[in-house]
């Protein structure tokens, strides 16, 4: 048996060896798949970085060849008025005034520089367009003169936020959003409550149809005790958004409506001009949107500048929440020695606003942004009985803010100059025929406000006019 074995192993041998050289042979193809890898990855890492192309671009700053103005509706009132201008020198041109909702034919008028033209439109929402050379400078104001009443019309805008709006019996607010356009718009409603955050379903995806204007009862959408913030998101087309505010006969006290101010985002430090001389009651609401608790030091603005009075200490806004502040008896003390306003610095952004009720008007002071170039507006049509008057305040530094003003004809009635330094301010007043002012800073900032006084107030901020697009840049992507 051994024999045959050691034969078996002696012819096993020979063919293991050959099996062994032949396993030791590197095939071509087997050098190919490892070198051409990494032949590859060598020649990407040579590539350099700064020639690939960026697939994200900026979009294109143009000038302004379209505009379009929300204006509020004042039901009820019989005496609405809608006063449309422009802030430009030597133009003249068409404007388009739609009132009524989809289908209703639009209104024609003659726009001219200097002049302020009044649109036949009854206490329905409106839309004010324009196109070509009027869009950058297309100015509108609804107001109502018997209480004295008046609002800016509004340019869409992807954000928009309203503090100290009422969604109970005693203090009530309408949401109103108007669509300029003819495919609908998609809106998202965030309220925040004293408590937080609120989860209103109803409010997020809003509809709007083309041409259309939707008004949300907030006392029936999202009913609240205390007062409200709203931050209206626009996701899909364009809407003006605008807020009519109103306040509930109580006691002795007549009902009055007026319309919320807005302001474009949260900010850490807030200008409020505008207070109504005589006896009354003052709220001032701060929200915190930010997820940490907000230090907010409210001060009294004057002509010299601002300060802390006694009385006011610093308030505390929890995250995410609305803050009520009752500041009656130190505010009308000092609207008395001629305070102008109210400045807010915050540790973080925020919004506020200040509503007065003084015998038995409701009025809101407004957030006046830094004025850095000229600023026009229509003044509120009040019958011929109205005072107007322009408040400057908060100067950034030295400079020089020119106060013009003309009449409903275009006749230049008076140019004022006042001299500003740091923090400081003036209330100029105007004559009873003015019908359009323009406020033009030189070497600073300054924050502006038109007031007008009669059977009630009314206040308007002065704001840099929009002059310039964003053309988003669109161009084929890399798959």
């Amino acid at each position: 048996m051994s024999e045959p074995g050691r034969r078996r192993a002696r012819a096993v041998a020979p063919e293991s060896g050959r099996r062994t050289a032949v396993a030791r042979r590197i095939h071509p193809t087997a050098v190919l798949c490892v070198v051409l890898p990494l032949l590859t990855l060598g020649a990407l890492l040579l590539v350099p970085t700064h020639d690939q192309p960026d697939a994200t671009h900026d979009p294109t700053e143009t000038a302004l060849t379209q505009a379009a103005l929300g204006c509020p509706a004042a039901p009820g009132a019989k005496d609405a008025a809608l006063q449309v201008a422009t802030s430009l020198d030597d133009a003249t041109g068409e404007v388009s005034v739609r009132s009524g909702g989809p289908g209703a034919e639009p209104e024609t008028l003659e726009v001219t520089s200097g002049e302020v033209t009044t649109a036949e439109t009854d206490d329905r929402s409106a839309v004010v367009s324009a196109e070509g050379d009027l869009a950058p400078g297309l100015l509108a104001v609804r107001s109502t003169a018997k209480p004295l009443a008046a609002a800016s019309c509004a340019l869409p805008r992807p954000e928009t936020w309203f503090t100290g709006v009422g969604a109970g019996a005693e203090h009530s607010s309408t949401l109103e959003l108007a669509n300029p356009d003819g495919g609908a718009a998609v809106a998202d409603v965030f309220v925040y409550s004293s408590s937080g955050l609120s989860d209103v379903p109803d409010l997020r995806g809003v509809t709007v149809r083309g041409h259309d204007v939707l008004q949300i009862d907030l006392a029936t959408a999202v009913p609240r005790r205390q007062d409200l913030t709203l931050q209206v998101v626009v996701s899909r087309g364009r809407l003006a958004a605008s807020v009519r505010d109103e306040v509930s006969d109580l006691g002795s006290r007549s009902a009055s409506a007026d319309w919320l101010p807005s302001l474009p985002a949260p900010a850490e430090d807030l200008v409020l001009l505008g207070l109504p001389e005589g006896d009354g009651d003052d709220e001032l609401t701060l929200a915190n949107p930010g997820d940490d608790e907000v230090r907010a030091q409210v001060r009294i603005q004057t002509d010299e500048a601002a300060f802390v009075p006694e009385g006011i200490d610093e308030v505390r806004i929890p995250p995410q929440s609305t803050r009520q502040v009752t500041l009656s008896s130190v505010l009308r003390a000092q609207v008395k020695k001629g305070a102008l306003g109210l400045r807010i610095t915050a540790t973080a952004p925020v919004t506020a606003a200040l509503r007065s009720v003084v015998e038995d008007d409701l009025s809101a002071a407004v957030p006046a942004p830094a004025l850095g170039v000229a600023g026009t507006l229509p003044v509120p049509a009040s019958d011929g009985e109205g005072e107007p008057s322009v408040v400057l305040a908060n100067a950034a530094g030295a400079g020089v803010a020119t106060v013009t003003s003309w009449d409903a004809r275009g006749r230049r009635l008076d140019e004022k100059e006042v001299e500003l330094t740091a923090g400081s301010g003036d209330t100029l007043e105007l004559s009873a025929k003015t019908a359009l002012v323009r406020v033009t800073p030189r070497r600073t900032t300054v924050s502006a406000a038109l007031v007008v006084t009669g059977p009630g107030s009314a206040v308007l901020p002065f704001t840099e006019p929009v002059t310039t697009a964003l053309v988003p840049d669109v161009r084929p992507g890399l798959l």
